[in-house]
């Protein structure tokens, strides 16, 4: 019988790069740049700091030096019960993000897509309270969902990502299936009523 064990190392290190590559934070910032570019607005630079540093590298640091502090047991903080700290510096990171958004005058979209990661990452830190819903899901969901918003269905293709990632989140027993599906339904659905909302009524 043909030993699959090198197999079934090649399915796991696969699982691992596309996990790794779909984090959230990391799918963040092209998600800003479409949007900046697109608006093109005179304070396009800085605008395109303030969301690497607020949606991506201040997350991503966050976790990283936790990890390293031995606050949590590994990068994706698998431990449910290890995701309050992370959770809550990041909904202030987004919070803030939001704010300096609004006071550069950035284009609605984008501080609308900083905001929604703030609400986004508040609900789902409140569902971890109970359940373990995927935050890669919901990363893949809700900029593209914004994305779809502004720019149009021609953009609904990068929503396929939720394939390998969700696939990845499942082979490396991170998530069941259910935690992926609900995390991106879920994630679609906020992010679109809150643009509505925001768009109806505040911007």
């Amino acid at each position: 019988m043909q030993d699959s064990t090198p197999r079934r190392y090649d399915r796991m290190l696969l699982a691992k790069v596309i996990s790794g590559l779909g984090s959230p934070m990391i799918l963040a910032f092209p998600a800003f740049i479409a949007l900046i570019i697109t608006t093109n607005p005179p304070s396009l630079p800085l605008l395109l700091l303030v969301a690497f540093f607020f949606g991506s590298a201040f997350p991503m640091l966050v976790i990283y030096f936790m990890y390293k502090m031995g606050k949590v047991g590994d990068l994706d903080v698998t431990d449910r019960s290890q995701r309050t700290v992370p959770f809550i510096l990041n909904i202030l990171m987004y919070a803030l993000g939001t704010i300096i958004m609004l006071a550069l005058n950035a284009p609605a979209i984008v501080s609308a897509l900083m905001f929604c990661y703030t609400m986004n990452t508040l609900v789902t830190f409140l569902i971890s309270l109970h359940w373990k819903i995927s935050v890669h899901a919901i990363g893949v969901a809700g900029p593209f969902t914004c994305l779809i918003y502004f720019l149009g269905w021609l953009y609904s293709p990068l929503l396929l990502l939720i394939i390998p990632i969700g696939w990845s989140r499942v082979e490396l027993k991170a998530h069941t299936l259910a935690q992926v599906v609900a995390g991106f339904l879920l994630s679609m659905a906020m992010t679109w009523a809150q643009l509505v909302l925001l768009f109806r009524f505040f911007l």
